[in-house]
């Protein structure tokens, strides 16, 4: 699985990794599948404990998959969602955010049992891959007819996107903490 994105970050005694992995066999099945990591451990340890959150593209039904470690949660539906430009943090994103605030599926990925930076990190992600990987999708559906390389096209723009999205990722977990007062 290529990954397309991670980043570190130290908050007090605790360390704090995020990467975004690409499903390469998902693809070959004409199919999207993105791994959202978040891991933590303490300065002084070396055992990493890690969280991983699978969104899974049910591509050309406007549906995400949404599982933790492999146990399917709930679906967000992108229907009325697309993301035109906007590379900034700014409204182009509520849509996106609005989608799954306050759902069962928020609720759930709240229920998992990390602490806030970390759960920051969880959403941040989560967050950043949707919103990128929507914006590719639909820049993909522009200028592709066939679904097949409509797919192939996303993923290959959601590599090209990778800096892009650990910035997005970052001011969104800062946000996010600063939020809570950390």
């Amino acid at each position: 699985m290529p990954k397309i994105t991670g980043y570190r970050l130290v908050k007090e005694e605790y360390e704090y990794e995020l990467s975004l992995d690409l499903d390469d066999q998902a693809i070959m099945e004409d199919q999207l599948s993105i791994d959202v990591i978040a891991r933590r451990r303490h300065i002084k340890e070396a055992e990493w404990i890690e969280v991983k959150v699978t969104l899974k593209f049910e591509f050309p039904k406007p549906i995400v998959r949404v599982f933790v470690e492999d146990k399917h949660i709930g679906d967000i539906n992108l229907d009325f969602i697309r993301i035109d430009g906007g590379d900034d943090l700014g409204p182009d994103w509520d849509p996106l955010e609005s989608a799954y605030e306050g759902t069962p599926l928020e609720n759930a990925i709240e229920l998992i049992p990390v602490d806030p930076v970390f759960g920051c990190l969880i959403k941040a992600g989560i967050s950043t891959t949707l919103g990128q990987s929507i914006r590719c999708y639909d820049r993909a559906r522009e200028t592709h007819e066939g679904f097949r390389q409509r797919i192939r096209e996303t993923f290959v723009c959601l590599g090209d996107s990778s800096v892009l999205m650990i910035m997005r990722a970052t001011a969104r977990t800062f946000r996010c903490m600063i939020m809570l007062g950390f």
